[in-house]
């Protein structure tokens, strides 16, 4: 998407979001918006006000984390992807959580979250790799 088209698209988004302040779709879509125009501060705080309105959609957990991780909040971003687990275990937000936990210095939880991508997908190969590298289970 263009810049001028994200700006527009921004606009129009702000615009939903003041008149319908309920509007979990609209926050998240904006918050989508801000990343795509790398305004993680905006973006955080859209996807956050998206949750709140609806703390059901696992994918915008996911999205909040992305953002955190790219505005160099991975201690935050961890909570986030935990809280997504809880509701429903996803490979991607294990995927990111164990980068996150690497990162971090986090082996033990980085291990753990392993065997739970190893639960939601048994035959990745990655994760196999991994556990393996890390010394098995």
């Amino acid at each position: 998407m263009k810049q001028d088209n994200i700006g527009d698209a921004i606009s129009s988004l702000e615009k939903v979001c003041e008149f319908d302040p309920s509007d979990d779709t609209a926050f998240n879509n904006l918050g989508l918006m801000y990343f795509k125009n790398k305004d993680y501060p905006k973006a955080i705080d859209a996807y956050e006000k998206s949750l709140f309105l609806d703390k059901t959609k696992t994918h915008r957990y996911l999205n909040l984390a992305i953002v955190l991780v790219e505005a160099r909040e991975l201690e935050k971003a961890a909570e986030v992807l935990e809280k997504s687990l809880k509701i429903s275990p996803k490979k991607e937000a294990c995927d990111i959580l164990t980068d996150i936990y690497t990162k971090l210095g986090e082996e033990d939880k980085a291990k753990r979250t392993l065997k739970r991508l190893l639960e939601i997908d048994p035959e990745n190969k990655e994760a196999k790799r991994a556990m393996a590298k890390n010394g098995g289970s």
